[in-house]
């Protein structure tokens, strides 16, 4: 009999001698490692929008349960997805007197990256067990539609006023600040460009 080998974090056990399934395990902490980043940029850059996203990424982890229907890891996985690209898409119809052809090309690179890691963590919870292709797939449709959801609800609170009351309410405890208009990428870097010019 095989000894099972481990990786803590999250409790993913694969295969001792499976060298594809150890990697496949390393590969599974990316949703944490995601989740991290939003709210890594959400704190950074002190956008509201930003704040929001990442309240929409703990709503989403929050409707995600242990093994079974759905993969949370894929839900988590294409809930980043799909925001990443309907906020790249909002960001290109709102620029104005902005145009950077590197900005441009690192968002498309972070729109790859999370593409191909998104299949990865698909790839890797089906090789090692814990779910099959359906429960993946479902993970894939619940996250992007809940993405989808919270990505109309944002624009509303936005065009409602909604975030502007919010913003002066608590901008001067938080220091947020509103780019929705803007279409920057991470905050201050495109003010910081712009002023520039």
């Amino acid at each position: 009999m095989e000894v099972a080998g481990s990786v803590c974090l999250a409790c993913t056990k694969h295969r001792s001698s499976d060298d594809v399934a150890k990697l496949f395990a390393f590969i599974c902490f990316t949703p944490y490692i995601v989740l991290i980043y939003i709210a890594s940029v959400a704190h950074a850059t002190r956008d509201v929008t930003a704040a929001f996203i990442g309240l929409g990424a703990l709503v989403n982890t929050g409707k995600c349960h242990k093994y079974g229907m759905p993969s949370s890891h894929a839900q988590v996985m294409a809930y980043a997805f799909t925001t990443g690209v309907l906020m790249h898409v909002h960001r290109r119809k709102n620029r104005k007197n902005f145009n950077s052809s590197a900005t441009e090309m690192f968002e498309l690179f972070e729109l790859v990256f999370l593409a191909g890691l998104s299949v990865l963590v698909g790839i890797a919870r089906v090789y090692l067990g814990y779910h099959s292709v359906d429960q993946v797939l479902a993970g894939v449709a619940l996250g992007s539609g809940f993405s989808a959801f919270w990505f109309c609800l944002i624009a509303m609170v936005h065009s409602t006023g909604l975030a502007r009351a919010i913003q002066s309410l608590i901008s001067p405890l938080l220091h947020l600040r509103n780019d929705w208009e803007q279409g920057y990428v991470h905050g201050r870097q495109g003010n910081a460009s712009k002023k520039l010019k």
